[in-house]
């Protein structure tokens, strides 16, 4: 069946749009939108390029609507929130122990609203204790992959009308459904394709050489045990101890082992692996792209050998 999507705009408008394809994340908003006491103290857990900010982005705007004042920094005094106050802080888990826990303080409150967003890992000092507050006016919202339904959203809001299943699926594959990645990908093929629109569907099996060389910078902005997992899982090497840790160079006598798990944890919460471990493969096209052929084929032999 030939998914139909209403014209669009040409550009993201209102708090919806900004979380087009995430249910969660709309519920969020329309919470906030209509003074909802279920959005008085939310955590929001989700990796990079999930669509962290773009949902603070929207509440502000839900906020501000329903007549609340929104602040984004942290207070530097320890005084409760003020009724009619939404405070959004974003990158939770860049902040000092002391934020942490002026912010626990403050979802002690009852007045105004608090929402933190953050990565799971890094859990610096504070995290546990800030969470466990939050937690218990509510379940930490979490923010996902997009479904096949989510990307034709996104894609609706982009592209217009027009029939989109062969663009959706490509899209949703290269993408594994990150939303931030979902975006890119598809802004990237509106401008390979140009004025003419007709050639967006051909366009969508040549990734943007742009957008590859765009998330290589991405990738190499990683510390280098991030980049060697990286290359490794790109070249198709399993998520296993047995093969990672020697390949990437880790003690395997020593610390490897839980070395090679902050490695992938990290990888994770930057949106570069999919949960489970896996390439995300316009991730993988990236990495292969910007390496100097020597090393990925050394990363190749060194693969081989292990597997044999």
């Amino acid at each position: 069946m030939t998914i139909r999507v209403p014209a669009a705009t040409g550009h993201r408008s209102g708090p919806y749009e900004a979380v087009a394809g995430s249910p969660v994340a709309r519920r969020l908003v329309l919470e906030a939108q209509t003074g909802s006491d279920a959005v008085r103290r939310v955590d929001v857990v989700g990796s990079g390029r999930y669509g962290k900010t773009a949902l603070l982005d929207a509440l502000a705007e839900a906020f501000r609507v329903g007549g609340a004042e929104v602040r984004r920094e942290v207070p530097s005094s320890d005084e409760p929130l003020a009724p009619g106050v939404a405070l959004l802080v974003d990158d939770a888990h860049l902040l000092a122990a002391a934020d942490l826990a002026r912010l626990a303080g403050l979802a002690r409150g009852t007045d105004g609203h608090l929402v933190v967003a953050h990565r799971p890992w890094p859990r610096p000092t504070g995290t546990a204790a800030l969470g466990a507050v939050l937690a218990a006016q509510r379940p930490p919202v979490v923010l996902d992959v997009l479904d096949r339904t989510g990307v034709a959203a996104r894609a609706a809001i982009m592209l217009g009308e027009r029939d989109t299943d062969a663009l959706v699926d490509t899209v949703l594959v290269q993408t594994a459904g990150v939303p931030g990645l979902v975006d890119l990908l598809l802004a990237a093929l509106v401008d390979q394709a140009g004025a003419d629109r007709a050639r967006l569907h051909g366009a969508a099996t040549r990734t943007p050489v742009g957008l590859l060389t765009q998330l290589g910078y991405a990738v190499q902005g990683q510390p280098p045990g991030v980049r060697d997992l990286l290359t490794a899982s790109a070249l198709g090497a399993p998520l296993e101890a047995e093969v990672l840790v020697p390949l990437l160079g880790l003690d395997p006598d020593g610390n490897g082992p839980s070395a090679l798990d902050e490695l992938v944890e990290t990888a994770r919460a930057a949106g570069l692996l999919t949960a489970d471990g896996r390439a995300i493969p316009l991730v993988a096209a990236a990495v292969l792209a910007r390496p100097p052929p020597g090393s990925r084929r050394g990363a190749r032999r060194a693969l081989a050998a292990l597997q044999l």
